[in-house]
């Protein structure tokens, strides 16, 4: 509390640790200080690189090193960077293992690592162009390249960039909700979500998205006050891409029942297996029934940068709003999501409230779009990177790992071992199960089909030298999935993970 008298206040002496970590230090001291955390990283970045599955050890041994209370005085840097290499190191995956094909995200490249320092030192905040001078059109730069891959020769479209795909779907479904209620007449920031869906005279509205949509979707339409009565789950086919006969039906079946069809979700990549939406067809029955379109496209953007892939995306441009993410698909370090929109006022929908303690400049602040309030300037790290491998670089790496995919495909195919799903991946990821050994699929044959995959990947994962992922089919079924996403992975590393399945497969027969 602040006394309000005139008397001279008395200074507290600060810690002298404190005070120089907070000054400006002559280059030779600054050097020193840095040196433990330098040796710590190079541990991680140093070939060759550690095993992409932790050791085994169970979780209330880990949190043992984590009970202390809060210490009253401070502690000497080094013995906390000591606690770091005990405790906290030896803990997790290497994600730069050549053998890891368990995730969706591209591995952070050390220029990434480097470049967050940087991020860090220059401590520019693009909230604001007065807390960003430069910042805000590194930014603004990035984004103008990444838009004019999804939405060439769009000019008004534009984005923003996020903390990740599930902030940038959410943001996209917030202002699609906002621009359905506007067309229909009600302006929702004004009113609230009650009043303006009564002005329009609609009982409710819907989103529509398909039963392999991320789980973000499905949360996004909850947290956007629809609730679960607002999301229409949309059937898929036998490749997990969504039905447009049923989406049609939906849409129809939402109008009769007087609700207004606000938002059709399409996913360009699903975290389950890769599947691509019917993107053309969707849109068409979307527009022909009043509803915006929103593309997730978290994992399907890296095709933008494929002369060979990109195909994949046709239609993307006539979505309103795309989800991509960066960190995943440039070997960014996480933190670094973007969604962009083919016209650029839809932004404006957002309902930010200007800040009142920041001086107003000629140049438009990025903060006035996007959720976050300060954070940090991730998209340096893109700026970087997109420079450095330029499109070309970006697309090879695309094409590669595409092909790593149809070679391990292959590979099982032969095998006889395991059923796929789909038969023929779409992008660079399989899903796959041991061949079941029964012809039907009561809840009981079920379970043991299951556990037997289940088996397969305790025994895959145990040898600590491959690391791959699950993915439980909205049909019951557990599959095993790789994904092909590292650029150190070579053909070697993947007919090693091909045979290491293929021979416990057999082992399990």
């Amino acid at each position: 509390m602040i006394h309000d008298d005139v008397t001279e206040p008395s200074y507290p002496e600060l810690p002298p640790a404190l005070r120089a970590a907070f000054e400006a230090l002559p280059e030779d001291e600054v050097r020193a200080r840095m040196e433990g955390f330098v040796a710590l990283a190079l541990q991680r970045l140093r070939a060759p690189a550690g095993s992409p599955v932790p050791p085994p050890i169970p979780a209330r041994l880990i949190a043992r090193a984590f009970e202390a209370p809060l210490p009253e005085q401070g502690q000497p840097i080094e013995a906390i960077l000591a606690d770091v290499a005990e405790h906290v190191m030896p803990h997790g995956r290497d994600k730069r293992s050549p053998t890891w094909f368990a995730q969706l995200d591209v591995p952070p490249t050390d220029y990434s690592v480097f470049s967050g320092l940087l991020i860090r030192a220059l401590a520019q905040d693009p909230i604001t162009f007065s807390s960003a001078r430069s910042g805000t059109f590194v930014e603004r730069q990035v984004l103008g390249w990444l838009t004019s891959l999804a939405f060439p020769d769009v000019p008004q479209a534009g984005g923003c960039f996020t903390s990740g795909g599930t902030q940038s779907n959410f943001q996209a479904l917030l202002i699609l909700r906002n621009e359905a209620l506007r067309r229909a007449g009600a302006d929702v920031n004004a009113l609230g979500l009650v009043e303006a869906l009564s002005r329009t005279g609609h009982r409710g509205m819907r989103v529509f998205a398909s039963e392999a949509s991320h789980p973000s979707i499905f949360a996004a339409v909850r947290q956007l006050g629809l609730g679960d009565a607002g999301l229409h789950r949309v059937p898929t086919d036998g490749q997990d891409r969504l039905c447009p006969i049923a989406l049609e039906a939906a849409l129809v079946e939402a109008r009769r029942q007087g609700q207004l069809p606000a938002v059709v979700v399409l996913t360009a990549g699903s975290s389950g297996v890769g599947a691509v939406d019917p993107l053309r067809e969707g849109m068409r029955l979307a527009h022909q029934h009043g509803a915006l379109v929103h593309v997730d496209a978290a994992h399907g953007s890296l095709l933008l940068f494929s002369q060979r892939h990109r195909g994949l995306l046709d239609g993307l441009q006539g979505a309103d709003t795309v989800t991509l993410d960066p960190h995943k698909v440039l070997g960014l370090n996480a933190q670094l999501g973007g969604l962009l929109v083919r016209d650029a006022r839809l932004l404006t929908l957002l309902g930010k409230v200007s800040l009142d303690y920041f001086v107003t400049s000629e140049v438009s602040d990025l903060g006035e779009v996007t959720l976050d309030g300060s954070r940090a300037l991730n998209s340096l790290g893109a700026w970087l990177l997109l420079r450095h491998f330029g499109r070309d670089g970006y697309g090879r790496l695309v094409d590669h790992l595409f092909a790593l995919a149809r070679d391990f495909t292959r590979r099982l195919k032969k095998s006889g071992c395991f059923e796929l799903f789909p038969d023929t991946p779409t992008m660079n990821m399989l899903a796959f199960r041991l061949r079941p050994k029964a012809a039907s699929e009561t809840p009981e044959e079920l379970a043991r089909e299951n556990a037997r995959n289940d088996a397969l990947l305790s025994r895959l994962m145990q040898s600590r030298k491959f690391a791959v992922s699950c993915y439980r089919h909205a049909s019951g079924h557990l599959y095993l999935r790789a994904v092909f996403i590292n650029p150190a992975s070579r053909p070697e590393h993947m007919a090693a993970l091909a045979d290491a399945l293929i021979q416990l497969a057999r082992e399990a027969e």
